[in-house]
Parts: C-alpha cells; sequence; structure tokens
C-alpha cells in the first residue's frame, strides 16, 4: 500500500471518529468499539464477501484493528493495513509483486493476531478485535514481562505479535503440539508508518514466551512463490512477503496450497453435508466421505458427533419399522405403509429409510443451533 494512500486512509477515519458519523460501509461491515477514551476500529468478515481487492479504499483498508482518540486527534496503535493474497488483486498480481525489491519473506504464523502499544504510560495489549480481548489477556499472562523487557522505550510504536495458544486454536489452523509463544512480526514506527520486520529490531535471544518466526533467504517473489508451492505439508500456511518500497507497506500473503485445500475441506465436512450424504447413499456413503478426510477429522469434532447421531437414528428408526411391518396395514400410519409393502434391505426401502432418517436429524440439528 502506498504512503499517500495510507495517509488518506487514516485523514479519513480520523474524521470518521471526530465526527462520530460513519459513511454506510463502515456501519455495515465495521466492528467499532469503545474503550476509556479510545475507539478501535475493524472490519468484519462480511466486508471480504462484497468488496473485491481492488473495491477497498484507503480508510477501509487502515481499520485492521486501528485504535484513535475519540476527538480524533491522535492515532494510538495502528498494526497491520488490509492486504491481500497474491493475485487477489491489481496490487499484488505476480508480474507486479516481482517488481518489488524484497525486506523480508516470513512464515506466516497460524495464531491469533496481538497489537501492544503504550497508553498513558502503561503497555495496552489488544488483538484487532478488542482492546483486551480473551486472547490478549492470555498472552499477557504469559508474557507481560518479556514485553516490557524489549518494548522500546522512546517512540510511538505498535508492536504487531501473533499469539500461539491451544485455547485459541480454531479448526483448521495449524497445531502446533502445544506449543504457547508469542511471536514477534513487525514494529510500526507511527510517526513515520514505517513497517519493520522484528528481526531488524530483535536478536534470537529472547525471553521466553516470546519467538521470532523463521525467516526466508530468498532472492525475488518467484523463488518465494516456489517455495511455497513445493511445500509438502499442510502444517505450513505460507509465507508474507514485504517490500522494501514505501517503508515496509508494501505486504502480500503468499499461502500454501496444501493448506488452503485442508481449509477449504474442513469448511466442506459440516453437518449438513453430511447429513445430504446420508440422505443420498446411507452411511456407507458418510463413511466414505469421512475416510477421505481422516487426517483433519480432529478438527472437525461435529462430523464424528453427527455420524454417531445418524447411526442411532437409522438403527432406531430400522427397528420402529420392523416392528410396524408385524402389525395390520391398518394399524400403520400412512406415511410408514411403505414397510409393508417395500422389501427390507432393497433400494427402495434403504432410500426411504435414509430420507425419513435425513430429515429427523436435521430437525434436531436446528433445535441446537
Amino acid at each position: 500500500m502506498l504512503l499517500s494512500q495510507i495517509k488518506d486512509g487514516l485523514k479519513q477515519v480520523r474524521e470518521f471518529v471526530k465526527k462520530d458519523t460513519f459513511p454506510p460501509v463502515f456501519q455495515k461491515h465495521f466492528a467499532i468499539q469503545n474503550w476509556e477514551n479510545l475507539v478501535l476500529i475493524n472490519y468484519r468478515d462480511s466486508v471480504t464477501y462484497e468488496f473485491g481487492a481492488d473495491d477497498w479504499t484507503p480508510a477501509m483498508r487502515v481499520c485492521r484493528g486501528i485504535i484513535i482518540t475519540k476527538d480524533g486527534s491522535q492515532i494510538v496503535s495502528f498494526p497491520f493495513h488490509k492486504f491481500f493474497n497474491v493475485g487477489e488483486g491489481s496490487e499484488t498480481f505476480p508480474q507486479i509483486v516481482a517488481k518489488w525489491n524484497i525486506r523480508a519473506v516470513t512464515e506466516k504464523l497460524d495464531g491469533i493476531m496481538l497489537q501492544i502499544f503504550r497508553w498513558k504510560g502503561e503497555l495496552i495489549w489488544a488483538s484487532r478485535h478488542a482492546i483486551w480481548s480473551y486472547a490478549s489477556v492470555d498472552a499477557y499472562k504469559i508474557g507481560a514481562d518479556a514485553i516490557k523487557r524489549i518494548f522500546p522505550q522512546k517512540g510511538n510504536w505498535t508492536l504487531i505479535c501473533e499469539l500461539i495458544h491451544p485455547s485459541h486454536r480454531k479448526p483448521g489452523m495449524i497445531d502446533y503440539k502445544g506449543l504457547i509463544a508469542i511471536g514477534l512480526l513487525y514494529l510500526r514506527n507511527l510517526d513515520t508508518l514505517e513497517l519493520i520486520p522484528a528481526v531488524e529490531k530483535f536478536e534470537n535471544d529472547l525471553p521466553d514466551p516470546l519467538i521470532l518466526p523463521q525467516q526466508y533467504l530468498v532472492r525475488d517473489f518467484w523463488e518465494a512463490r516456489g517455495f511455497v508451492q513445493s511445500s509438502k505439508t499442510r502444517y505450513f500456511e505460507g509465507v508474507v512477503l514485504q517490500g522494501s518500497e514505501e517503508l515496509g507497506n508494501f505486504l502480500v500473503k503468499i499461502k500454501n496450497p496444501l493448506y488452503l485445500e485442508a481449509i477449504a475441506t474442513i469448511r466442506q465436512v459440516n453437518p449438513m453435508r453430511l447429513v445430504g450424504v446420508y440422505e443420498r447413499d446411507g452411511l456407507e456413503g458418510v463413511n466414505a466421505m469421512l475416510s477421505l478426510y481422516r487426517d483433519i477429522l480432529d478438527d472437525v469434532p461435529d462430523a464424528k458427533r453427527v455420524k454417531q447421531i445418524l447411526e442411532e437414528a437409522e438403527y432406531n428408526f430400522t427397528k420402529q419399522c420392523l416392528e410396524l411391518r408385524q402389525r395390520d396395514l391398518n394399524e400403520i400410519p400412512q406415511h410408514l405403509r411403505w414397510v409393508k409393502t417395500y422389501e427390507v434391505g432393497s433400494e427402495k426401502w434403504n432410500k426411504t429409510l435414509w430420507r425419513f432418517v435425513a430429515n429427523e436429524v436435521r430437525r434436531q440439528l436446528k433445535e441446537r443451533q
């Protein structure tokens, strides 16, 4: 992002806050939260579905957890601006990024982004969603002393970090096997707006639980993309490539295809889709589907739960149908009289039974929502 665009965006947002009047896109797609005499503004996920990369205005892009005084006079914390995956918009077309001079290529840690800043002489912890959010409070508990030791004593800074913590891991995120750490990513100089990679400011002998993410010594964009695409594991999200232009504000994400595939798969293995597979192919179809995704099932506990619900519902309904089959036809509810005419285990029997069970399980799932 160009510095001129960032400055324009900051100026506009400060005016919004000062007048306490936000345009419709902000009212609909941005969360605006107050804490003491500070305002935090962050985009909601909904904006990403309605706006393509080239449709984001500078004001929208700078609101990725930005914190401003209520009178609009001061930017108190400014972490990342919104930046995109390679190829998402004209700014990140490969042929454009290939012209950047590389400043850093940093492993993209898969955690919760934090921002730490000084306010009234104290270090304040926040995520991009809230000041003293649950994640930032947990991070503070484990890392307050360590951060205090390394946070710059002079100047106006936002320290951008990533919390890795089992309690804050969501389905599909990389499993770091119980690791609890705070990864130091960048420092934002609020006076110049420069984004400085943490590796330029801090040494590797950091106090626990602070870590520096892996840095990759690649010469250009093509080498960086080739390196990411050659990954053989989904337990690597990708890298953030930073250009040296515009004081480091040229940023692009290069995601690992295997990681993206796993995320997409997890979204597909949802309860209602499993019920749909069952209605078409029964428990055999459900088992076949889950076997394809067995390496991610620990991240989809609902899948195992729904499979169990389907098994129990099929067992109980089959038992009911077999009992009804022994009765006279006029004693059976009309919508279940097929149990007398369809051969047990035939395609007609199975398809009908699966449909009844699927509808019942759908009803149960909706009631639990």
